[in-house]
């Protein structure tokens, strides 16, 4: 995995963690309104029955139904994970902080630089970046040079 990739895997559950709750209170939600739908449906049963001859009711409530048990699934897998996000905010922020921290680095390395301590690569206190290399060493390693005084380019 490139730290790139590791940033967006963190980032993606940290974001997944911070909106559990929202997830959470939104198949709450789904859930109460079959069950106001519903109860709207066997109210009108009961004191206007004439309604309910007029409409379709009983495929109405078929659907409320279904749609109320998958709203039911959600909500126990979401309760779940929003009670661990909730008493784990505090790690969750601090990851959230650490990937900020991350992101710096990532974008400040195409940038990194080093100063040559030696004349062995070049000129003793030259600076190059991670893309450069030295003009002079090209073609050269230290497991190719055979020793003695360097080549005269250093």
């Amino acid at each position: 995995m490139t730290p790139t990739e590791l940033v967006e895997a963190l980032s993606a559950f940290v974001e997944l963690a911070k909106s559990a709750e929202a997830a959470h209170s939104a198949a709450v939600e789904r859930e109460q309104e079959n069950n106001d739908a519903t109860q709207d449906i066997l109210h009108i049963a009961e004191l206007a029955p004439e309604r309910f001859a007029e409409t379709d009711l009983l495929s109405v409530l078929h659907q409320l139904r279904i749609d109320r048990r998958d709203a039911k699934k959600e909500l126990e897998v979401t309760d779940i994970f929003a009670k661990w996000a909730a008493q784990n905010k505090k790690a969750i922020d601090v990851l959230s902080n650490q990937i900020g921290a991350m992101k710096k680095i990532i974008a400040r390395q195409p940038r990194d630089m080093y100063c040559l301590k030696t004349s062995v690569a070049g000129r003793k206190g030259d600076w190059i970046t991670h893309v450069e290399r030295p003009p002079e060493i090209a073609g050269q390693t230290e497991l190719n040079y055979e020793g003695g005084d360097p080549p005269s380019a250093f």
